[in-house]
């Protein structure tokens, strides 16, 4: 007796087993697209990669972590019956490869349970099949051009060279000019007012500031000429300190400028670059991969200059716009940012121009059982999608799922614009302020070295070579 229950009881635990190992296989019929990168395809060994791949893998998790929780719970509210515990099971289904066409016949069919291919959430689409949840970010069309610069010209050249001086630069070359006369005047009336240079700096307003000032600018540029020399210990210390206030605003003056000059570009942006969205593309020849885009940029602008390539030839268009046959092309903003930031033969080759446009959100597509009733895991599907694509901490994961297939984007500009518009209004204000100071007491030179050289003109050596010209003409 002990033997046959023994043999019972061993036969009983292997069906069991054997029952569970049978209820763990997956019955979901879950299809991918091939040749649609970044979202799927299979690489060299036939394996399936990209995007939705992984973030299939992310959800399918989520999905037995929430059918393990609803276990505990009434049918009649979570709806898991038997047949939709051994549909889910617990190891992931096989993947099957299918055409993009293929894909959404099989889900009007009803043939598969999963259908992932990059799927945008339309209208039309809902119509013949349902989606899950959209996932974490949203797509949108997008105009991309070829990298590259315009024709340039001389007058384009000198122009921008012109206008690369910041107005920093411009602050510091004021108050330049600005020390240049201070310290040409104070030299000079040191050494006249002492009386012991008469030599070096003449004796009169309009030419010995004059002389002051040559000496400051040959001082400042370190040329040193040595024909105006301070002799007394004002006019020499008065020289010293100029000589290291001048070293410091000129290393300031050229670092600011060396700076701008590295970074400056002396050729045109190409006119398309100004292209703010797909209402100014009439003037171009526009290509497109993407139907979705071909029927939204065609109701924008029916006179566009458009041409349609086959669905996922996203890589023959960008060809054709890198040799000219086109001048832009407009597909789903994160596909063309995949062959822009991470395949390596389109890397960096193209730029975007203009606003994303058209913004949609890309989910999995799933049938429906009829015309009205959604999928039995329809439901618990759109919810791991949420989980995996929002929930903390799932949601980083995804981002950086979402970063490995369609590359970093640049870093947005968090600066204040409120902050750097006062910045820029307070240089321009000191700016000002200087060029007011400088040009006020330029013209106070002026005139003061007018008005002294009207009541002193009749001293001056020249008057007397003037007049004994005259007398040796009259002479004559």
């Amino acid at each position: 007796i002990m033997q046959w229950f023994g043999g019972a009881v061993l036969a009983m635990l292997c069906l069991g087993v054997s029952a569970q190992t049978n209820s763990t296989q997956s019955k979901l019929k879950v299809a991918f697209c091939t040749g649609a990168l970044p979202y799927s395809d299979v690489d060299s060994t036939g394996s399936p990669q990209g995007f939705d791949i992984e973030i299939w893998g992310n959800v399918y998790a989520a999905l037995l972590a929430r059918v393990s929780t609803y276990q505990s719970l009434p049918v009649n509210i979570t709806g898991l019956t038997n047949d939709v515990l051994q549909l889910v099971g617990s190891s992931a289904p096989k993947l099957i490869p299918m055409t993009v066409n293929d894909i959404h016949q099989a889900l009007i069919a009803g043939t598969i349970d999963v259908g992932m291919c990059g799927l945008l959430v339309s209208n039309e689409r809902q119509i013949y099949y349902d989606f899950t949840s959209p996932f974490h970010y949203m797509s949108g069309l997008q105009i991309y051009v070829r990298n590259g610069a315009g024709e340039s010209d001389a007058s384009y050249v000198l122009s921008k060279l012109l206008s690369s001086v910041s107005p920093l630069a411009q602050v510091i070359a004021v108050m330049i000019l600005l020390c240049v006369m201070i310290f040409g005047h104070l030299i000079a009336f040191a050494e006249n007012l002492h009386l012991a240079s008469k030599q070096d700096f003449r004796d009169n307003y309009l030419e010995g500031t004059q002389d002051g000032m040559w000496f400051s600018v040959v001082t400042m540029s370190t040329v040193g000429f040595g024909d105006l020399v301070p002799r007394t210990s004002v006019g020499r210390f008065l020289a010293i300190v100029w000589i290291f206030v001048s070293i410091i605003l000129m290393a300031i003056f050229y670092a600011i400028v060396a700076a701008e000059f590295s970074n400056l570009v002396l050729v045109p942006e190409r006119p398309i670059y100004s292209v703010n969205g797909p209402n100014d593309l009439t003037p171009y020849k526009v290509v497109t991969a993407r139907a979705f885009a071909q029927d939204r940029l065609l109701q924008r602008q029916p006179n566009m200059t458009l041409t349609k390539f086959p669905q996922h030839a996203q890589a023959e268009t960008i060809r054709a716009v890198l040799n000219d046959t086109f001048d832009a092309v407009v597909d789903q903003q994160e596909i063309l940012r995949y062959y822009n930031l991470v395949t390596p033969e389109f890397q960096g080759t193209i730029r975007s121009v203009g606003a994303i446009f058209n913004q949609v959100g890309v989910a999995f597509g799933m049938p429906r059982t009829n015309a009205t009733t959604p999928h039995p895991l329809h439901h618990l599907i759109s919810l791991s999608v949420s989980d995996v694509t929002r929930r903390d901490p799932d949601w980083q994961q995804a981002a950086k799922i979402a970063e490995k297939w369609f590359g970093v984007v640049s870093t947005a500009d968090t600066s204040d614009p409120d902050a750097m518009t006062l910045e820029s209004e307070a240089v321009t204000n000191i700016k000002n302020m200087f060029a007011g100071i400088t040009g006020g007491l330029f013209g106070l030179w002026m005139l003061i070295s007018a008005v002294l050289t009207f009541f002193r003109y009749p001293t001056f050596k020249s008057r007397a070579r003037v007049v004994a010209a005259l007398q040796a003409v009259a002479k004559i």
